[in-house]
């Protein structure tokens, strides 16, 4: 798993954290070894798209890119999601957000 952190740069949050989790493993393959996990990973796809917003070269190092992508600006469409508790009654009403997309900026 690749976990990032990002720092609203404009409008009523400025200033605040939004933290981001990109989930590469499945059950089958939990540290990603096999190419084909990542292939079929939806939080490898979103990965790639930061990357792209954030214009960094896609390359086959990913701990570089991850590096690369260090102080870039990108924009983020975050919404927000209350929970359910379906899947655990104790986060009943909780509210999250969710990053929708991720945009380079003037795009």
């Amino acid at each position: 798993m690749y976990t990032a952190t990002y720092r609203v740069a404009e409008g009523d949050f400025a200033g605040l954290p939004q933290y981001d989790r990109f989930n590469i493993g499945s059950d089958d393959d939990p540290n990603a070894d096999d190419p084909e996990t990542w292939k079929r990973s939806i939080g490898a796809r979103q990965l790639k798209r930061l990357f792209k917003a954030a214009l960094v070269p896609l390359g086959t190092d990913v701990d570089e890119m991850c590096i690369a992508a260090a102080g870039q600006r990108f924009l983020g469409v975050i919404t927000q999601q209350v929970d359910d508790g379906v899947k655990n009654p104790q986060y009943k009403g909780t509210v999250r957000n969710q990053f929708r997309g991720y945009y380079a900026v003037g795009e």
